[in-house]
């Protein structure tokens, strides 16, 4: 959240974050990288807009649970001296999926940004109606397998 999160991601992240600033996209995947060009891990970008007025506040980025509280660390140490506030929103959000063929519309949330043959994912609210949703369970990891896509760093 703040004035210079857009440009803090822009800088850290291998996908367009500007994208999202656009409204052309409902979210992204991309990669963080270390100063020397690895992957420290996959991400997904969603935009987070005020749910009063509809105006972009921030991004909510989804990460592999047991990076939570390494990648805010990062992300503070990349924010030093920027308008940005970085938070750790795990209790407030979580992740939905949305299995292809399933007989929900995806409660808003977009297609995977990685593969439309994976069917929808995104960031919900907790205290909101979540879509008929799986959570990361077996049949989301076999259905990515299947198609050779690769989530988290150890997939990676």
């Amino acid at each position: 959240v703040g004035a210079d999160a857009s440009s803090m991601l822009q800088s850290s992240v291998t996908n367009d974050v500007h994208a999202l600033c656009a409204e052309r996209l409902a979210s992204a995947y991309a990669a963080v990288l270390t100063p020397k060009g690895k992957i420290f891990l996959d991400v997904f970008i969603t935009r987070l807009d005020d749910e009063a007025s509809g105006e972009k506040i921030g991004f909510l980025l989804d990460v592999d649970r047991a990076r939570v509280d390494e990648t805010t660390n990062v992300l503070k140490r990349l924010s030093l001296r920027k308008d940005v506030r970085v938070e750790r929103a795990c209790d407030a959000y979580e992740v939905s999926v949305v299995l292809p063929g399933a007989e929900s519309d995806g409660g808003g949330i977009g297609f995977d940004p990685r593969f439309d043959g994976l069917g929808r994912r995104g960031v919900t609210r907790r205290d909101a109606k979540a879509p008929a949703s799986t959570s990361m369970d077996a049949a989301h990891r076999v259905l990515r397998m299947t198609h050779g896509i690769a989530e988290g760093v150890s997939e990676l």
